[in-house]
């Protein structure tokens, strides 16, 4: 298993369809997704996806990011991220991210 499985298996998340965005895919077909984050790194912003379901190319407990671009209209751009060094960054500051809200819920818990 690898190190993207076993952190999103240790997830409990919950989602709402304002979660899910359908995404096309270049040879056109469409697939649903959870947005499980946006966030920050190096001054790029990127966006974390996990597929609704399995799919020829991914499982359910996979995830897949992408670089947030504008395009001239002002819309969202998902552009893939080819550099294997920058993907285990981003799942890195993903994982910190999922990390500080698992301890402020803890915090909320003792409280």
């Amino acid at each position: 298993m690898s190190d993207y499985e076993k952190k999103l298996s240790e997830m409990e998340t919950e989602f709402t369809e304002e979660d899910v965005w359908e995404l096309e895919a270049e040879d056109g077909e469409l697939a649903n997704f959870y947005l499980l984050a946006t966030l920050e790194y190096k001054k790029e912003w990127y966006v974390v996806f996990q597929p609704t379901e399995s799919t020829d190319d991914l499982s359910e407990d996979e995830v897949v990011i992408f670089k947030l671009e504008s395009s001239e209209d002002d819309e969202d751009v998902f552009l893939p991220v080819d550099n294997e060094e920058t993907l285990n960054a981003v799942f890195e500051e993903y994982n910190k991210l999922c990390d500080e809200e698992d301890e402020d819920e803890d915090e909320k818990i003792e409280e």
